[in-house]
């Protein structure tokens, strides 16, 4: 692979604007393509040959590093830029998109990373949107039960002796009635996921009688496996939690007589 190779294949679909930049001649190569972020800086594209027609493009981290001047790059972050790269090809991996591909696909791969460099901070912007949303929803769900059951709504609930740190913590014990409640909000597929997870550890620890209940946002949003999951694992009395409130001690109070 070499600079001139190179600048014939990317100027055959990006015409005279493209061009192929030897950075560490033989080893790692710029590609510049008339593809632009929202503040005019271009979109960073770089190749290392891997030998046999196949090469590496990466971004070699330039998209992290430019989040990173406004945000801290967390875990969540990490997944939202970690999605968004596989719906392009790209894997995330040490704060970097990388995909290993033949030469012939280097233009749609250019393309693909740089849509990934457009996109990142709208979609970070959007995840952490929708994370506040699931957090508000949680707060909300845990105020309804603390105010309709006061003090028969132990939060936060775990097993102290057999998990002490609090790895597999459910959102609420209610204890209303002769049956207690062993309670999970549900706001999003991801918690779903957790919540089955804290039914297994904590069924064999529990020794009164006791319902597991989850709480789901929307239990028709949830992914079909989840969903099963879930419904295989707990009990859902209110189908969708956001569109009907009013519903949840009721039923509650219901389940526990």
């Amino acid at each position: 692979m070499d600079t001139e190779s190179l600048t014939s294949t990317i100027t055959k679909s990006f015409g005279r604007l493209a061009r192929v930049r030897a950075r560490r001649p033989q080893r790692l190569y710029q590609v510049e393509i008339p593809a632009f972020l929202a503040d005019g800086d271009a979109a960073q594209i770089y190749l290392r040959e891997l030998g046999s027609g196949e090469v590496t493009m990466t971004d070699l981290g330039h998209t992290a590093m430019r989040l990173s001047y406004t945000r801290k790059i967390t875990r969540d972050v990490e997944a939202a830029l970690t999605k968004l790269g596989e719906r392009h090809g790209f894997r995330f991996q040490d704060g970097e998109f990388v995909a290993q591909m033949p030469r012939s696909e280097i233009t749609a791969g250019a393309i693909g990373l740089a849509q990934i460099e457009a996109a990142a901070e709208a979609v970070v912007e959007a995840s952490a949107r929708q994370r506040v949303g699931e957090r508000r929803f949680r707060e909300a769900v845990r105020g309804v039960l603390e105010s309709a059951f006061k003090e028969a709504c132990e939060l936060d609930y775990t097993d102290r002796e057999s998990d002490p740190q609090g790895d597999y913590r459910i959102d609420a014990m209610v204890r209303p009635g002769r049956i207690a409640l062993a309670i999970s909000v549900v706001p999003s597929p991801v918690e779903a996921e957790r919540a089955v997870g804290n039914q297994l550890f904590l069924e064999p620890r529990l020794r009164e009688p006791h319902h597991w209940i989850a709480l789901p946002r929307d239990i028709n949003k949830l992914p079909d496996r989840t969903r099963a999951r879930l419904m295989n694992s707990y009990l859902v009395p209110v189908p969708s939690v956001e569109e009907d409130p009013a519903s949840v001690a009721p039923r509650l109070r219901q389940l526990a007589a």
